[in-house]
């Protein structure tokens, strides 16, 4: 089933907050009386009646932030996975020596040594304690005292009762206690297991035998290394896990990089011009460096030298998808040809019967999704949105759950129309096993494959929430009141999603053309920036020549380099001369690829303006006025309120953090925090302040009947009037309302919304500030995410409105509106990961259209005019 209408009509409202909310709510009805305390609390759907709702799973585009320590396998659970089978037979290496560590147990040394041939003399030896704080004869002499004749110092036997006499500089000697002296014989079995029972206890677990004319056997209950002297702890799960500090490499924590030494900070510049820079500059990553210790596998020592099919885990993690399936189904297919090997049935069942398929299914559902190229330990972090999108998808492909209610929030989000087929396969498998899948999209593609559509509206805020119409694709197509109807009955799906990548191929006689040196793009009347060619990651494009006063659109198959090529090579570039041109000290932590690059840009571009896809203002304290800068306005304008002066409050008084002024119970955050065993924590209202964030003394200042907690819940379209006599306050407002964000409420914390909703807040913020003058280069990475296809018309005219100021738009983006509005285009391919990052296609769009080798070509031959 498909939920659309128009940004902001109450579509997440309706499947995320009403459906899935109510399916959690039934579940934890479930549970025992204690849990059900503890969240009786919680702000659950207010709905009348659910009937026939089955257990509900839900994948949320609003909880997409990764850590630094998450990768694919373990968004996957791929590494929680591999981590069982590595803990339950996996074999260490020394790390020292490269030895297998032997552990055995009492009864296993025993058998070894009976089986010995009859007549064999040995001696049991014990290693004691080597502390530094006993000197080597009072050693000798509690070995004496302990009942034993002999020992051994430095490989000689001794007796015990003798004078130790060591060199003055001589190192510390090696001390082993002669347990016993014995011949194998029949009957022997009982002495011994006696004789073992001690040494093994005098040795800590660890015993030595020694046999004439043949080399000392080492044998312990512990992890122990015989040639190195050297123990180790028994592995545990967390020894597996770079999120455990049991697990996670001492050097770098885990994180697989270490940080570089930092350049010399600049000298302190004016408060103003500090500001503007630290607001506007690019996002600056800390320099880093691949781990020394763990070569970036993030792993402790043990976990580095356990084997498991002659490979360790990083060895598995360095895989590619592809390779990782390759592998481990030879694995399978191998054990399928051999019986269980005798004593480990049970043990080798659980890796053959559960563990291994499971492993098999998560790298196939990536492999469907088309995420074979992406190595296991890739950080999350770098993931385009399609992948991390397509990463959790698969997920819940590889559950095999049937019987449930998946509410999926935009899984279109970041894909190419060429990858649409895929994402289509993925929904069918979850509806044809027996699963109601409920999907909240805009893609028209996705919406003409539903089975059946919901259209909410029919405006944004309090204009939607409304039912428009219910039916099948067909019957929305023909409703005069939908808002997706023309572009349904129209049929504009860009491209055809098939059910065959066949029907998807470049043509790849034209992909290995020689390039030219240098590509230019653009008019030269409003001045140039010059890129040099650029290497990172996996793109190679040649030198670029970029005018101002249009809008470049970066396109290209998911995973092919877009947001690589911009956010890391070109941006950085960009900065860099910027930096040289203010006579700054080079910006050598901007970038991951070339440092030494160096962009020429014209005298008339002051600023680079970064709104990518990273959290922005995401913590507890920021909501959307907040970001946008506008909250001090509205402080002030209720300072200057008669009540406020008369009670002698000033505009830091309004602020929800402020001690005197905030909720004493939710700290000013109008929500607070449940905790539950075994649950994730829960937010819901905080009953004091009823979501007001502020305590009644604040909240009974008002202005036009309105206190700071009504201003908090108003939408951004209400606020626009209600402000309206305030200039510098409401030109932003409408700023907003023209971006498609009327319906988001001033108070609305920023975890809650959407990427490309906090890409356009801070895009209305930039254009609201009241220095905003000069030419920039703005750059967006997908600023469509989330919007509907009329939303998507009136972002254009906020383009067009910036292109005509002389501003440059670098735009990573899938949707054809954009690639159509573009004036010039990059597309990046022919494939993904290895398979990408050369530059396939450039120009307009009718460049593409008539270029075979670009997939956005086809997809603009494929699409309505």
């Amino acid at each position: 089933m498909g939920v659309t209408g128009i940004s902001g009509s109450g579509k997440t409202s309706l499947a995320l907050d009403t459906l899935f909310v109510e399916g959690q709510r039934r579940y934890l009805e479930t549970l025992n009386p204690q849990i059900r305390r503890q969240l009786r609390r919680q702000s659950w759907a207010d709905v009348d009646e659910i009937q026939g709702l089955p257990p509900t799973i839900c994948l949320d585009s609003r909880t997409l932030s990764v850590g630094p320590r998450a990768t694919l396998a373990t968004l996957t659970e791929i590494h929680d996975l591999l981590r069982v089978v590595y803990f339950r037979d996996g074999v260490l290496h020394c790390p020292s020596c490269q030895s297998i560590v032997q552990q055995s147990t009492h009864d296993e040394i025993l058998d070894d040594l009976v089986a010995l041939p009859e007549r064999t003399k040995l001696q049991l030896l014990a290693k004691v304690d080597d502390d530094n704080g006993i000197a080597p004869q009072d050693r000798l002499r509690q070995i004496a005292q302990s009942g034993f004749v002999r020992a051994r110092i430095n490989g000689k036997l001794v007796d015990t009762s003798d004078v130790l006499v060591l060199p003055e500089d001589a190192p510390r000697p090696v001390i082993e206690a002669v347990v016993d002296r014995v011949t194998i014989k029949e009957g022997i079995r009982s002495r011994l297991a006696e004789s073992l029972d001690v040494a093994l206890r005098l040795g800590h677990g660890c015993c030595l035998v020694t046999i004439d004319g043949a080399p000392d056997r080492h044998y312990a209950t512990i992890r122990f290394c015989g040639v190195c002297h050297r123990a180790f702890a028994d592995p545990q799960l967390r020894t597996f896990s770079h999120f455990s500090a049991a697990g996670a490499c001492p050097a770098c924590l885990g994180l697989g990089v270490r940080p570089v030494e930092e350049s010399p900070k600049p000298k302190r510049r004016p408060k103003s011009t500090s500001r503007n820079h630290s607001q506007r500059a690019v996002a600056q990553v800390v320099p880093s460096e691949k781990c020394d210790e763990c070569q970036g596998s993030r792993l402790g020592e043990v976990a580095r030298h356990t084997f498991w099919e002659k490979r360790t885990l990083p060895d598995w993690l360095k895989l590619n998808v592809d390779e990782a399936l390759q592998a481990v189904r030879q694995i399978e297919t191998a054990w399928q040809q051999e019986a269980l090997p005798g004593g480990k049935t049970t043990h080798q069942g659980l890796l053959r019967q559960n563990l291994i398929p499971e492993i098999i299914r998560r790298l196939d559902g990536l492999q469907r999704l088309g995420l074979g190229y992406l190595t296991l330990d890739r950080s999350a972090q770098t993931l385009s949105g399609g992948e991390l999108t397509r990463s959790r998808l698969a997920t819940l492909i590889a559950s095999q759950r049937k019987g449930y209610c998946f509410v999926l929030d935009e899984p279109s989000s970041g894909l190419h129309r060429a990858d649409l087929y895929r994402v289509k396969n993925a929904l069918n498998s979850l509806r044809d096993v027996g699963n109601t899948v409920v999907v909240v999209e805009h893609e028209v593609d996705l919406l003409q494959e539903a089975d059946w559509l919901v259209e909410l509206g029919p405006g944004a805020g309090h204009l939607g929430g409304k039912l428009v119409t219910a039916g099948t694709p067909e019957t929305t197509a023909a409703a005069p009141e939908s808002v997706i109807g023309p572009w349904l009955q129209e049929r504009r799906q860009f491209i055809q999603a098939t059910d065959s990548p066949d029907d998807r191929q470049h043509d790849r006689s034209c992909i290995n053309q020689p390039l030219p040196e240098s590509i230019v793009l653009g008019a030269c009347e409003a001045g140039f920036i010059t890129i040099p060619p650029l290497r990172v990651r996996n793109v190679h494009v040649p030198a670029l020549k970029l005018g101002m006063g249009q809008v470049v659109c970066l396109t290209g198959v998911s995973g092919s380099g877009k947001t690589t090529w911009l956010m890391e090579g070109i941006l950085p570039a960009l900065q860099q001369a910027l930096n040289d041109r203010n006579q700054r000290s080079g910006s050598k932590a901007l970038a991951s690829g070339d440092r030494g690059l160096m962009a020429t840009i014209p005298d008339e571009l002051i600023e680079v303006v970064t709104i990518g896809q990273s959290p922005v203002g995401r913590g507890w304290k920021s909501f959307p006025m907040t970001v946008a800068g506008l909250w001090d306005l509205v402080r002030k304008i209720y300072a200057a309120t008669k009540d406020a002066k008369l009670r002698g409050f000033t505009p830091a008084r309004f602020s929800p953090w402020h001690p005197e002024a905030r909720c004493p119970v939710c700290l000013g955050q109008g929500e607070v925090t449940l905790e539950a065993d075994f649950l994730p924590d829960w937010k819901t209202t905080c009953e004091t302040c009823a979501g007001d964030r502020f305590n009644p003394a604040t909240l009974a200042i008002r202005f036009r009947g309105k206190s700071l907690g009504d201003v908090l819940r108003m939408e951004f379209s209400e606020a626009a009037e209600f402000f309206s006599n305030f200039e510098r306050l409401a030109r932003p407002l409408h700023l907003f309302c023209e971006l498609g964000l009327g319906y988001l409420k001033l108070g609305q914390p920023m975890r809650t919304v959407s990427t490309g909703e906090a890409q356009r807040i801070r895009l209305a913020s930039y254009l609201a500030r009241p220095d905003f003058q000069g030419q920039r280069c703005f750059a967006l990475d997908e600023p469509t995410t989330g919007l509907h296809p009329a939303d998507v018309q009136a972002l254009l005219k906020v383009f067009d409105r910036l292109v005509a100021a002389g501003h440059l738009l670098l735009v990573v983006e899938h949707h054809l509106d954009v690639i159509r509005a573009a004036d010039q285009i990059l597309d990046l391919g022919p494939g993904a990961g290895p398979q990408g990052g050369q530059l396939v296609a450039w120009g307009s769009q009718q460049d593409l259209r008539q270029n075979p080798a670009s997939l956005t070509g086809q997809a603009l031959r494929d699409s309505i005019p």
